[in-house]
């Protein structure tokens, strides 16, 4: 490449938990990033999240539910969570953790 030259930024955003995800990281992506010359052109940022959630007394828990989640995220994701937020068993989207 040229000396001095920009990087092209390439964001990427999954979801931790997703099989598909891990299957597209860990195979095709990887496969990307680790062809030669690719490091030289690309710089990647992995941005993993999940849907992932502790059980709470207030929201509930397992299996799996948007509706927990969101109550989850709302009571728990704040500058002061209730005692419980972390505490629990977590509750993944997809399978086990």
């Amino acid at each position: 490449g040229q000396a001095g030259a920009s990087k092209v930024q390439v964001l990427v955003i999954t979801e931790a938990g997703c099989p598909p995800c891990q299957a597209a990281i860990t195979g095709s992506l990887n496969d990307m990033v680790t062809a030669v010359g690719v490091s030289d052109i690309v710089h990647l940022i992995h941005h993993p999240f999940g849907n992932n959630y502790y059980t709470t007394t207030e929201c509930g828990g397992a299996p799996y539910d948007p509706t927990i989640r969101h109550c989850w995220a709302a009571r728990c994701a704040v500058d002061s969570p209730a005692a419980d937020c972390f505490t629990g068993e977590i509750v993944p989207q997809h399978g086990e953790v």
